[in-house]
């Protein structure tokens, strides 16, 4: 009895060692095997201001690609104008172009939040679509298209129009708590300056590419509340 017992013991810890070696190789096999490659392409912009209203819906629209093996889930995300033509991080002559968020609120009543991508999240060897539908007060994007008239930022085959363009800023997050942010620009609106008094949205385009958030860095364990900057306006 007492030969089976021990037959019975040693078999239970060989058992065991082979359960910690497959865990062990598995976990290693995911600590250096694993990748987080996410791109994201846009496919369709829509500018619209309501006469009746006077507010201004943009409409934008792209698709998330996941090709890695760790799934990514969406931090932080905005919109903003710009007519910077150096696409300084959305910046127009030292100041933030337009965002979404509490201190660029519009309308009290509104419901829209700084995160318009709120709670996306893409799977790994996946793709995911997305749509933004944004209110904004197309005054303050009048006064970026004067400033751009004023510096004769015209289009290169029409001195008629000037271009504005659209961007999406997003953070993402990984498992392993890396994140990584793009500041994407996703498509250019016209204006048509001949009539300085009234400047009108024509065309919208948006580019055939990709952005590709292709840093990631480790996220800062003790995190601390930082003084939000208010509107320059």
């Amino acid at each position: 009895m007492a030969f089976f017992n021990l037959w019975s013991s040693e078999r239970l810890s060989f058992s065991l060692s082979i359960i910690a070696v497959v865990s062990a190789a598995i976990t290693t096999f995911h600590q250096f095997h694993s990748k987080t490659d996410v791109k994201v392409t846009f496919s369709a912009c829509e500018y619209v201001v309501n006469d009746t209203t006077e507010i201004g819906i943009l409409k934008l629209s792209g698709i998330f690609m996941n090709s890695g093996t760790t799934p990514v889930a969406l931090k932080a995300s905005s919109v903003f104008f710009s007519i910077d033509t150096t696409r300084n991080n959305g910046k127009v002559n030292g100041w933030q172009a337009q965002m979404t968020g509490e201190n660029w609120r519009l309308y009290e009543d509104s419901p829209f939040h700084e995160n318009v991508l709120d709670g996306f999240y893409v799977a790994p060897g996946s793709a995911e679509a997305f749509k933004v539908e944004w209110r904004f007060n197309p005054s303050k994007v009048l006064h970026l298209v004067e400033e751009a008239r004023r510096n004769q930022q015209f289009s290169v085959w029409d001195s008629t129009l000037v271009t504005v363009e659209i961007g999406l800023f997003a953070t993402l997050v990984s498992p392993e708590a890396k994140s990584s942010s793009k500041r994407m620009f996703a498509a250019t609106q016209w204006f048509d300056v001949s009539d300085t008094l009234n400047p009108r949205p024509t065309s919208s385009a948006f580019g055939n590419g990709f952005y590709h958030f292709e840093s990631w860095e480790p996220m800062e364990e003790n995190w601390e509340p930082k003084e939000v900057a208010t509107d320059p306006t």
